[in-house]
């Protein structure tokens, strides 16, 4: 039933029901008050979902077409349920989170709202002309938190590539939380633990060394009263490798649900002491638990976890060039000491690359600085290291990325994105983008000429022999990533704005080859879409979302091209895909 009449100012305020009579209502009547409508109503905002740019992509390029068309015949959009992420069946557990995103009611755009241009905010290249027509291209930290996301950290709003779904993984497990004197099966984590290292995951992720977890697996199942301090640490280890295992669900006899992997993230979260000094234990157990919400898409519990892990190491001694000498000296028969060493510059390398993953991704400014740090190479990491993945390298460490590349990216951060670059001219802003130009190039002339990504993918040209590894295709994308991210800085020359197009020939060419960057990550995704696994979708989806910002804007900048069109084809194309 509708509404039939408007509550006074009064009844309103007392939330009783108004009768609204004329000149007064009854109890404005009987309290013999004046009867008065003067209130205004708020508006209500409506925040589309994170999600919802694999809706809005196609639709808002698709105005392309109409922007000499006059205002009033720009047409509407209409919204939807927006499903961001893999398709699996329901009992597949290599799905990580949920990715289904409520529907929510989509606002109308207009020519007159898309055509401005992309300041850089923290970092960010963000759509302020498209502001009111894509909130969810837009959000930075200073933005207003989505209604979607948690109640509990409203001053940190997400990312569009960022799973908000179930947020925390514990509100709703207190009730059958993990006994705190229980352990897993000694015998399911010891064959686990032999699937880990014969597997490619031991020599991406070392986060455990053979020798030294049999040490940790002692102190956990062992009730020795000497060992009572470190066997807190080594049972939390123990549940974490458990967790991470069950993402990657080696074994299949061995598996557990998401819904109990919640509960070992929860127990872990609830037993960590804040004022607990760390060791060798405790560390493994901060870097597994990054890698676990990373491949969740939970970055904010991953920053949280990353900062931790970066103190613990700094603590422990991983960043010093000490370490890393010891660590040098290092072979399979040397001694305990030595090997933890070796072990510790491995969880050092992890930290380093996950801050920068995560400032990345996040917009928080990175906890681990070159000034700080020793960042030499380990020990024969550039003859080893190579785009594909062959068992006879399992048993050396090749981290997630690249470590060269992922130094690069820190200093692109440090010279481009930080607040004190913020600051920088015209003259200084394109100086550091030449710099970061080269060392890119000469990184990719470092990679062995069979496996050496494209400057710009093509897909007439294929993907390559080793195109389908998943490694390489992380690789291929975090580079182009990497080259937009530099170039894209050249939008904030100030002069840039004030003169016509084509007359500052070096900006124009930073901001194609940061577009033609974008292009290239979209068309390579297409090109591997077989090799993408339902576990990395939190991982990979970072890159498009990025990609699709940046040729969105160009699209806006010069909608009458024939690349525009190609462009917005692109984007329905991968949206469709997501």
């Amino acid at each position: 039933r509708t509404r039939v009449s408007r509550a006074c100012d009064r009844c309103h305020r007392q939330k009783i029901k108004c009768d609204a009579a004329q000149p007064r209502c009854n109890w404005c009547t009987h309290q013999n008050v004046p009867c008065l409508y003067d209130r205004q109503r708020k508006r209500r905002r409506n925040y589309i979902g994170a999600g919802e740019i694999l809706y809005w992509a196609p639709q808002v390029c698709a105005d392309v077409t109409v922007f000499r068309q006059p205002r009033e015949n720009a047409r509407s959009s209409q919204g939807g349920h927006v499903t961001l992420g893999p398709r699996t069946n329901a009992s597949d557990n290599e799905v990580v989170g949920d990715s289904t995103l409520p529907p929510s009611k989509l606002r109308n755009h207009s020519p007159e709202h898309l055509n401005g241009h992309i300041p850089i905010i923290k970092g960010n290249a963000l759509l302020s002309s498209a502001s009111d027509t894509i909130p969810a291209l837009t959000r930075t930290q200073d933005s207003q938190p989505s209604r979607k996301s948690s109640p509990s950290i409203d001053s940190f709003s997400s990312p569009p590539w960022e799973n908000i779904a179930q947020f925390d993984p514990g509100l709703n497990h207190e009730s059958s939380s993990i006994d705190r004197t229980s352990l897993p099966d000694h015998d399911v984590i010891k064959s686990l633990a032999i699937d880990f290292y014969s597997s490619i995951y031991s020599s991406i992720f070392p986060i455990l060394d053979p020798v030294l977890f049999e040490r940790t697996l002692s102190y956990a199942y062992e009730t020795d009263p000497r060992t009572r301090g470190a066997r807190k640490s080594a049972c939390l280890c123990v549940w974490a490798f458990l967790a991470f295992m069950s993402i990657h669900q080696l074994d299949a006899g061995h598996r557990i649900s998401p819904t109990e992997r919640l509960r070992v993230l929860h127990y872990i979260e609830t037993s960590m002491h804040i004022g607990q000094y760390p060791d060798i234990d405790l560390l493994q157990t901060s870097v597994i638990m990054i890698v676990v919400y990373l491949f969740s898409g939970k970055l904010r519990m991953a920053v949280m976890w990353s900062t931790f892990a970066s103190r613990a190491v700094l603590l422990l001694g991983g960043h010093s060039k000490t370490c890393l000498e010891r660590a040098s000296l290092f072979t399979n028969s040397s001694e305990l000491e030595s090997r933890k060493d070796a072990h510790l510059r491995n969880l050092f390398w992890l930290c380093y690359h996950f801050d920068k993953e995560l400032c990345r991704r996040t917009e928080q400014p990175p906890f681990l600085f070159e000034h700080n740090c020793d960042l030499s190479l380990p020990r024969g990491y550039k003859d080893s290291v190579q785009f594909t993945l062959e068992a006879d390298i399992y048993s050396r460490p090749l981290f997630p990325g690249d470590l060269r590349l992922t130094e690069i990216r820190s200093q692109a951060y440090a010279a481009l994105y930080s607040p004190r670059a913020l600051e920088k001219s015209d003259s200084e802003i394109l100086q550091a983008i030449r710099t970061l130009d080269d060392r890119l190039e000469e990184w990719r002339m470092a990679v062995a000429p069979d496996h050496r990504p494209k400057l710009f993918f093509s897909a007439a040209a294929g993907i390559g022999r080793d195109g389908a590894d998943m490694r390489a295709v992380m690789l291929r994308l975090e580079f182009h990533h990497c080259l937009a991210y530099v170039h894209l800085a050249s939008i904030r020359c100030k002069s840039w704005s004030h003169r016509p197009k084509g007359e500052l020939e070096g900006v124009s060419t930073s901001v194609k080859i940061s577009v033609s960057a974008c292009r290239s990550s979209l068309q390579f995704l297409l090109a591997v879409k077989s090799a993408l696994k339902p576990k990395v979708f939190w991982l990979v989806v970072f890159y498009p979302i990025i990609a699709m910002q940046t040729i969105l804007w160009n699209v806006q900048e010069n909608p009458s091209t024939q690349s525009a069109m190609d462009d917005v084809s692109l984007i329905s194309q991968v949206s469709q895909l997501l």
